[in-house]
């Protein structure tokens, strides 16, 4: 098979100036994960919520954990699929490429988690609105210095901010008018849903799996070990495997090794977590779809039916079992009602209030949506702890002094 290599357009650079040192051996995309690596956003995440508060223990994941267990299934997921479809090798993205894109892909993300996203949200629904993808767009095309139940109606659609236009515009240059209308597509909003895109490039697709890979088997990892998750409520998982899959894939001991109680059931339950994301990654597979010119649009990797019936199961049973119970989502509540409450004392004092850096930038704002995304920016940088001080400065008598550094 003939696998035309994407084109060359794909690596060029938005910033065409930018400082290289006199015997760096290393290539654009290394330099790339370098800079997300040392950047301010992704020493962040360490101190962001991915499923629990990170006050709520030192074991789960962060933001940061997580983002490290996309990037190292991602680079499982291009050596496992360039192994087995040798033809489709020139297409695949460097090992380089999909980390740096795992590292990066959740630096957007605001304190408090989804209930932080759907506060932002709230707040700046008049002004163009919050989205932690389309803030990860924003903050690596803008912002960094590396280059010049609660509010669930809030809870924003996947989507870039209409101020990125132009960012935008340039990634998409290098397609033909008819992919660029056919890759626009998306299904239409309804009273209850966003609408959602129909279509993924080739890199996208691997990191979306390696997203979901690391959300659905890590995040039920973190739920045993704490004893939110039970053996019985396995029991629904275990109903949608099927035993020729399991078979093939040696996944027969996951209940015991799951829920073993012995002083070795760390180690157990770790067998159980890397035989998941082996097989899942091991059934990944490359698909055509030939609507689309250009190769980075025309081949796709997903999931055969099996293993995705498995993975969404464990993604809807985390969800129902551990981000719904009660205890988590007050929790959430929490953090959307502190942001919502620090949010509208900034509106009010923003001129008094703002670190100096955003301070500078809300004065000279040219109207008040800009003014309003100024703050915004300066809240979606907050780890939890730093929320947390900021709330209790501005609302909690006895408690900041002049001389804290916040």
């Amino acid at each position: 098979m003939n696998i035309n290599p994407p084109s060359a357009a794909w690596q060029e650079r938005r910033q065409q100036q930018f400082k290289t040192r006199s015997g760096d051996p290393r290539g654009a995309y290394e330099r790339d994960r370098a800079r997300v690596i040392h950047s301010a956003a992704f020493r962040r995440l360490q101190s962001k919520t991915q499923i629990l508060g990170v006050l709520e223990g030192d074991f789960h994941r962060t933001r940061l954990t997580h983002s490290m267990e996309v990037a190292q299934i991602g680079r499982g997921l291009v050596l496992q699929l360039g192994k087995r479809f040798p033809d489709h090798q020139p297409l695949l993205p460097s090992l380089e490429t999909i980390e740096t894109l795992g590292l990066a892909h959740d630096l957007g993300h605001p304190p408090f988690g989804h209930g932080g996203e759907a506060a932002l949200n709230c707040m700046m629904h008049l002004h163009g609105g919050f989205e932690s993808n389309a803030q990860s767009l924003r903050l690596l095309g803008r912002l960094e210095s590396h280059t010049p139940g609660f509010g669930k109606d809030w809870v924003p659609p996947k989507c870039y901010m209409d101020g990125e236009q132009d960012i935008l515009d340039w990634l998409l240059e290098p397609l033909t008018q008819n992919d660029l209308q056919r890759f626009g597509r998306h299904t239409d909003p309804s009273v209850d849903r966003h609408g959602k895109t129909l279509h993924q490039s080739l890199d996208t697709s691997i990191l979306d799996l390696a997203d979901d890979i690391a959300y659905g088997v890590h995040d039920l990892e973190d739920a045993v070990a704490l004893k939110l998750y039970t053996r019985e409520q396995w029991q629904e998982i275990h109903q949608s495997l099927d035993p020729n899959w399991v078979s093939r894939m040696e996944l027969t001991n996951l209940e015991d090794d799951l829920f073993e109680k012995k002083p070795s059931s760390g180690h157990s339950r770790k067998q159980a977590v890397g035989a998941m994301v082996h097989a899942l990654i091991q059934s990944a597979e490359i698909q055509e779809n030939p609507e689309f010119e250009e190769p980075l649009l025309h081949w796709k990797v997903s999931l055969p039916e099996v293993p995705r019936m498995f993975l969404e199961s464990l993604k809807d049973s985390v969800s129902r079992h551990v981000i719904q119970r009660n205890t988590v989502q007050s929790a959430t509540f929490r953090g959307h009602r502190m942001l919502v409450e620090i949010f509208q004392v900034l509106l009010e004092e923003a001129d008094r209030l703002l670190p100096e850096r955003f301070g500078s930038q809300w004065k000279n704002a040219e109207d008040e949506s800009q003014g309003n995304r100024v703050i915004c920016d300066y809240m979606a940088g907050m780890t939890d702890q730093y929320a947390n001080r900021i709330y209790s400065r501005f609302f909690l008598p006895n408690e900041g002094s002049v001389f804290d550094r916040i």
